[in-house]
C-alpha cells in the first residue's frame, strides 16, 4: 500500500518536473523573441536618434514585461491552486483507504478475539466434560468393585 502510494507520488512529481521544464523552456523562447523584438525597436528608435521614440520603446518594454510578469505570476497560482486540489483530493483518498484498512483491521480483531473466546469456552467445557466422565467412571468402578468384593466375601 505504501510502496503504490511513493510510485504514484514519484511518477507524480516526475511528470510535474517535466511540465516545469517544459513551460520553463517556452518562457526563455518568449522572453528571448520579445527581448529580441524590443531591442529591435530600441535600436531602431537610437538610429533615429529621436528621445521620444527612445522614451516610448522603453515605456511599452516595461508594460510588457510588467503585463508578462503579472499574467506568469497569475498562472503560477492557478497552477498551485490546482496542485492543491489535487494534493487535497489525493490526501482524502488515502485518509479514506487508511480509515477502510484500520475498521477492517479493528474488525479482524475483534473477529479473532472472538473465535479465541468461543475456543477457550470449548475447551474449558471439554475439560469440564471430560473430568465429569472420569468422576463418574470412579465413582461406577468403585461401586463395581465393593459390590464384587461383597461378593466375595459371602462366598467365602
Amino acid at each position: 500500500e505504501h510502496s503504490s502510494l511513493r510510485m504514484c507520488i514519484g511518477a507524480w512529481c516526475t511528470v510535474l518536473d517535466e511540465r516545469r521544464q517544459v513551460a520553463a523552456k517556452e518562457e526563455r523562447r518568449r522572453w528571448k523573441e520579445m527581448h529580441t523584438k524590443q531591442a529591435e525597436r530600441a535600436l531602431a528608435s537610437l538610429a533615429q536618434n529621436s528621445d521620444g521614440a527612445l522614451l516610448r520603446t522603453f515605456f511599452a518594454y516595461w508594460q510588457a514585461d510588467t503585463r508578462e510578469i503579472r499574467q506568469r505570476k497569475q498562472i503560477e497560482m492557478q497552477e498551485k491552486a490546482k496542485r492543491s486540489e489535487v494534493a487535497i483530493r489525493s490526501l482524502a483518498k488515502f485518509c479514506q483507504a487508511n480509515d477502510s484498512a484500520s475498521i477492517h483491521m479493528c474488525f479482524s480483531g475483534w473477529a479473532a478475539a472472538l473465535e479465541e473466546a468461543r475456543r477457550e469456552k470449548l475447551r474449558q467445557e471439554r475439560d469440564r466434560l471430560t473430568n465429569l466422565q472420569r468422576v463418574q467412571f470412579e465413582k461406577t468402578a468403585m461401586c463395581l468393585f465393593q459390590a464384587s468384593d461383597r461378593s466375595y466375601r459371602s462366598s467365602c
